[in-house]
C-alpha cells in the first residue's frame, strides 16, 4: 500500500486588472507529481471541494482551488452596479490562478480540470492559451445545450433560458442561492451560460472569434466523467468542450491520460455534492 504523500496548505491572495481580489488556496505535497488547477461548479466556493484536494495532494499531486468571481473569498459582489461576463473570468482570472500554481509547482505536468460550468472554463482555458498545459480533467462538464439532454431536463433548460435572464434585469443580478441554482451570479454570467446553452457554443462577445476552432484543435489527454448523480446525456458530444476527437461519454471516460494519480470514485463522490 502506497505510503500517503505529507502536504501543507497555503493561501495566496490575487488581484486581477480591475481590482477584484481572490485567495488561491493551495494543498502543496513536498514533493509534487503533478499540479491541478481545480474550477468548481458556478455559484460553489473553492472551499467545498478541500476534501476532494486533500485526497489528491496525499497523493502526489498539488492543487490548487481557484475562486469564482463574486463568491466566498473574492472582494467583489454581483450587483445592478457590479456586473462582469466570461471575457474577465477566462482571460484575467484564470490566466493569474494558473501563473501563481505554476509558481508554486514549476517543474511537473499541469493539469486544468473543474466540476460543471468549471469544467467547461478548464477547457476553454485550454483553448485560449494551450502552452505549459499538459491535460483536462472534467466532471459532469457537458453544455447546457437542450438538444444534448432527454426529456423533461430538456424542457426544464429552455424555461431556464427564459427566466434567468428576466430575473437578472429586474433585480441586476440572479439570487441563486434562493431559486436553487448556483450562487449570487452576474447578469454576464448568466447571459453567457445562456447564450452556450442556446446556441451550443461558445461564440460571445469578449472571447476570440476563433474559439471554437480553438476547442477544436485542442490535443491533450483528459479524464471526463459524469458523477453518480449526474443525469444521463444522450448525445455523443455531451462534453463537447473536450477534445475534439473525444470519444463518447455516458458514465465514464478516461481518454488518454495517466491514470496513476487520478481520483478514485470514492473522491469523486466526496465533491458530487458540495456544500452551497
Amino acid at each position: 500500500m502506497a505510503t500517503a504523500e505529507t502536504w501543507c496548505e497555503r493561501s495566496r491572495e490575487l488581484v486581477a486588472d480591475d481590482g477584484a481580489r481572490w485567495l488561491l488556496t493551495v494543498f502543496a505535497p513536498a514533493r509534487p507529481r503533478a499540479a491541478l488547477l481545480w474550477i468548481p461548479a458556478l455559484g460553489v466556493a473553492a472551499r467545498s471541494y478541500r476534501r476532494f484536494a486533500e485526497a489528491l495532494a496525499a497523493q502526489g499531486v498539488a492543487v490548487a482551488l481557484h475562486e469564482w468571481r463574486g463568491i466566498a473569498s473574492s472582494s467583489v459582489r454581483a450587483s445592478r452596479d457590479c456586473d462582469w461576463d466570461y471575457a474577465p473570468l477566462l482571460c484575467d482570472d484564470l490566466p493569474r490562478s494558473r501563473a501563481a500554481l505554476r509558481d508554486i509547482a514549476p517543474q511537473v505536468p499541469l493539469l486544468l480540470g473543474g466540476h460543471s460550468l468549471g469544467g467547461q472554463f478548464a477547457a476553454l482555458s485550454a483553448a485560449l492559451d494551450p502552452s505549459d498545459v499538459d491535460g483536462l480533467v472534467l466532471i459532469a462538464a457537458g453544455l447546457p445545450h437542450p438538444p444534448y439532454f432527454p426529456q423533461p431536463m430538456r424542457a426544464a433548460m429552455a424555461l431556464a433560458f427564459v427566466l434567468l435572464p428576466a430575473i437578472t434585469r429586474v433585480l441586476g443580478f440572479l439570487p441563486g442561492r434562493q431559486l436553487g441554482f448556483a450562487g449570487r451570479e452576474s447578469r454576464g454570467v448568466i447571459r453567457g451560460w445562456v447564450r452556450s446553452g442556446r446556441h451550443g457554443n461558445y461564440r460571445m462577445p469578449g472571447l476570440p472569434d476563433d474559439i471554437e476552432l480553438r476547442l477544436a484543435a485542442l490535443q491533450l489527454p483528459y479524464l471526463q466523467c459524469t458523477l453518480h448523480t449526474t443525469r444521463s446525456v444522450r448525445s455523443r458530444r455531451c462534453t463537447r468542450c473536450s477534445t475534439s476527437s473525444a470519444p463518447p461519454a455516458r458514465t465514464k471516460s478516461t481518454g488518454s491520460i495517466p491514470c496513476s494519480w487520478v481520483p478514485t470514485p470514492t473522491i469523486l463522490r466526496g465533491c458530487s455534492n458540495p456544500k452551497r
